[in-house]
């Protein structure tokens, strides 16, 4: 189930808000267990099993190293149970990839190739897996204590908002809301509007990208010339964006409605002025993870080697960070590009980077982005390094726009024109100049004046969540980027 289908928003989402409110402060996380079961057994039982034996593994490996906390058997524990739950993801996520290159490496020595039978990849396993590790880990370094309660264990790693996409919520940012929480009539109504300003991305925005990228990512790539090129990787960038960033608003606001607080995940990265400052504003919760459990300690292990050793660790992190997207060199290569970029900003380029005009840096950004998309994107290598080559190749033949010419209605225009505008920050920055101007009136003039603002804002809400459901009642749904992940 997702969260952008007609199933999801007439009958799971009103079933369970109404099962929530009437479930009482003692009942309220089992009832939610209950349902983000079913919400991932939407996608097949067999996928369910597989994280409540997870959700059992972590919940008793994590009591156990509680109680051997400050003995020698702590580290010993932690080792075992962070190799249980990458083994698991190896398996599960990357063992036909890793079968598929030692079979190619066979096949050089004229050797048969291996063959295994394939299985279908748990949803969402990199997320919970990421979440796993980061509450084992917590728990060895005394940032917080193992959870006594299963149910309340089993609800953090299965909370439906956030199970398949994210954003990665660590346990410690959970614990206290999984039996405080409240749910408050100005949390509630801020999760509706948050809920839908994400479905409007992903449907209006993301998906009217979706139409032109797709065309020309799934065209030959021998026949690709300049203008196609950039078009579709400009298209898909903005499609990325917003697809995973209405995805993240939608997991917030649904937080929300249920009286969780779920922090950000995106801070309009498209905006940053190095790769560096990207990462600090996009898929936030898995750059600072990244950072915290990977890149630290690996830092720490190469200290003496000065800035080659905080290089190599930069380099490590995001290479590993690629190859988590999923089990293709096409994402590995990806990862990699922005470890390069990264290692040069760290080992001096990013001071100098700072000295230079301000559109220059934006300039630098955007395109090393959108050549490292390319390789997101692509289905291969040999795909990618010929798009590529499109990218720089100048030629403009006279039927290169057939078949794109299609897609660019007003619908389109309308939806690039809000990207563009929408993914600089410009609609919160009037927002926030709104909200001061509030303060700065009268009562009487602000009372007026916030009712007058609340009924648009609730009537353009209304429009937005209008035409979603008529497009998703008369389109064929697409799911998140993020979903196969």
């Amino acid at each position: 189930m997702q969260l952008n289908s007609l199933l999801f928003l007439f009958i799971f989402l009103p079933a369970a808000l109404l099962l929530t409110l009437v479930s009482g402060k003692r009942l309220r996380n089992i009832v939610l267990l209950l349902l983000s079961l079913i919400f991932y057994a939407w996608g097949g039982v067999s996928y369910t099993l597989i994280i409540l034996l997870s959700i059992t593994v972590n919940y008793f490996a994590g009591l156990l190293l509680q109680k051997k906390l400050n003995t020698k058997y702590a580290r010993k524990i932690l080792i075992i149970t962070v190799t249980v739950n990458i083994l698991a993801l190896l398996l599960f996520k990357y063992l036909f990839f890793i079968v598929d290159n030692i079979s190619a490496i066979k096949s050089i020595y004229g050797s048969p190739p291996v063959i295994i039978k394939k299985f279908a990849m748990p949803l969402g396993i990199s997320f919970f897996t990421f979440c796993n590790l980061s509450y084992l880990l917590d728990i060895f370094r005394g940032e917080t204590k193992a959870e006594k309660n299963f149910i309340n264990m089993a609800l953090y790693l299965s909370f439906f908002p956030r199970l398949i996409a994210g954003p990665i919520v660590r346990y410690k940012e959970m614990s206290s809301q999984l039996t405080e929480r409240k749910i408050t009539l100005a949390n509630f109504t801020s999760g509706i509007e948050r809920f839908v300003i994400g479905l409007g991305k992903k449907v209006l925005i993301a998906d009217t990208f979706a139409l032109v990228a797709n065309h020309v990512f799934d065209s030959p790539v021998n026949g690709l010339s300049f203008l196609p090129a950039w078009i579709g990787i400009i298209t898909y960038t903005l499609q990325l964006y917003f697809d995973f960033s209405g995805y993240s608003d939608m997991a917030i606001g649904l937080g929300r409605m249920f009286g969780f607080n779920i922090a950000e995940n995106f801070n309009f990265p498209y905006i940053s002025k190095s790769i560096q400052e990207f990462w600090q504003r996009w898929h936030i919760s898995l750059s600072t993870w990244l950072r915290d459990y990977l890149f630290a300690p690996l830092a720490l292990k190469f200290r003496n080697h000065g800035k080659a050793g905080i290089a190599l660790s930069v380099l490590i992190t995001f290479t590993l960070c690629g190859m988590w997207h999923g089990p293709a060199w096409t994402y590995i290569v990806w990862g990699s590009i922005h470890g390069l970029f990264l290692m040069i900003e760290r080992i001096g380029f990013g001071k100098r980077l700072k000295k230079i005009w301000r559109p220059l840096r934006h300039f630098y950004v955007i395109v090393v982005v959108l050549f490292s998309w390319v390789f997101f994107r692509s289905a291969d290598l040999a795909y990618a390094f010929k798009y590529c080559s499109a990218m720089v190749s100048f030629s403009f033949p006279s039927k290169a726009m057939i078949g794109l010419t299609e897609y660019f209605d007003n619908a389109f225009y309308i939806s690039l024109a809000i990207a563009i505008i929408g993914s600089t920050g410009f609609f919160t920055a009037i927002g926030n100049i709104f909200s001061n101007y509030f303060t700065r009136l009268s009562l009487a003039k602000r009372n007026t004046t916030e009712i007058a603002y609340s009924f648009v804002e609730m009537a353009a809400l209304f429009s937005i969540l209008f035409v979603c459901i008529t497009y998703l009642a008369t389109n064929n749904y697409n799911p998140f980027i993020y979903f196969r992940f």
